[in-house]
């Protein structure tokens, strides 16, 4: 009984929406921009929408009011039983002086279709829906307590629009759409920068135990990406048109309860090209170039030794220039082995002169003896 108790008052807590309804809210997400990609800080900042669904049984057989421009047409209407004035004549269908229409509506694609009073109305032209006080009902996102949270957030997200809506009275169904500017954490993988590939990842987790409440991909709308480039990033359409959002196992807490979780993920290729040209051709054409000081005869090191020098500090000079361009990993990138190794094509020469003037110099003592 102490256990039914606790189950009890810890439901009292969660915001009252999907009382005796089923525990799922279906969950969609379109991401419409990606503004940057940061590789020193390791974020990234999205624009995106996402539309949560569910039935709120409180808002089953709901009566909503449409207010509907002069002289609206309602098509396939028989009957009219509508509250307030109705001036409309029986086959014709045109209502006229008739300020709006009352009933239970079910929403369909760019109309919203009345399914009580006249039979099967569709108003397809409206001025305005009147809408439930949805606070009464509980908030998914709140001050106090929130039913849906997103992981790896770095500040708060900016919600840029925001709007609640009934969509079916019949049911009870109700959609929240928010657009929103994020900024998230991500443990960027560049073992194989410039070429590397990128997962950016955020997860939408559920606030209350899935025993309450249980998050899941809306298959009737399907999640998207609509990014196809960014300036250094292209989108894998490949990998990225198979899932942009996926259903994550639960996992438990310390007290054994689980958390229903949805990932949402984009598929990046960087865009190598201005690394190749900037950076690996113009060290190729300083190394090559530093070849040239085999023309200078074995007795003059000094000449030697001053042109390798100019060649390094160059070289330095140029990783310097290009520092704020590199991952700050603690592991070695394919670019970073590239750079070390053109130091080494430039030590070498060094070391070979220093061989060659003491072989030099010991076969013309032996001679001079």
């Amino acid at each position: 009984m102490a256990n039914v108790d606790a189950q009890d008052e810890e439901a009292e807590e969660v915001p009252c929406l999907l009382l005796n309804c089923s525990r799922t809210m279906m969950v969609r997400v379109q991401i419409h921009q990606i503004l940057s990609v940061d590789l020193h800080e390791e974020t990234f900042t999205l624009e995106f929408d996402a539309f949560f669904r569910w039935q709120d049984p409180r808002l089953r057989n709901w009566q909503t009011r449409l207010w509907l421009p002069e002289s609206s047409t309602l098509k396939g209407q028989k009957t009219c039983k509508s509250h307030g004035r109705c001036l409309c004549k029986r086959g014709r269908g045109v209502c006229s002086g008739l300020p709006f229409v009352e009933g239970i509506f079910r929403e369909a694609k760019d109309s919203y279709i009345k399914v009580d009073g006249c039979d099967e109305e569709m108003v397809d032209a409206y001025i305005a829906k009147e809408e439930p006080n949805f606070e009464d009902f509980g908030n998914v996102f709140g001050e106090k307590s929130s039913l849906v949270s997103f992981s790896k957030l770095m500040e708060e997200p900016l919600v840029l629009t925001e709007h609640q809506r009934l969509t079916n009275g019949t049911v009870g169904e109700v959609i929240l759409f928010r657009k929103m500017r994020a900024t998230f954490k991500e443990n960027m993988e560049l073992k194989h920068f410039p070429l590397d590939r990128q997962l950016l990842q955020f997860a939408i987790t559920a606030s209350v135990p899935s025993s309450i409440m249980v998050l899941e991909v809306d298959e009737k709308f399907k999640s998207i990406c609509r990014v196809d480039q960014i300036a250094e990033y292209v989108v894998d359409k490949e990998q990225q048109k198979e899932s942009t959002l996926t259903k994550k196992k639960t996992t438990g807490n310390a007290a054994g309860k689980e958390y229903s979780q949805l990932k949402a993920t984009v598929h990046l290729e960087r865009k190598p090209g201005k690394y190749f040209v900037n950076i690996v051709v113009m060290l190729y054409l300083l190394i090559f170039a530093s070849f040239g000081t085999f023309m200078i005869d074995v007795d003059s090191p000094g000449d030697r030794i001053s042109i390798i020098i100019t060649f390094v500090l160059t070289i330095m000079a140029l990783k310097y220039v290009i520092n704020d361009q590199l991952p700050g990993k603690d592991y070695q990138t394919w670019l970073d082995l590239y750079l070390l190794s053109s130091y080494i094509f430039l030590i070498v020469p060094a070391v070979e002169l220093l061989i060659l003037k003491d072989i030099y110099v010991g076969t013309t003592n032996q001679f001079c003896w």
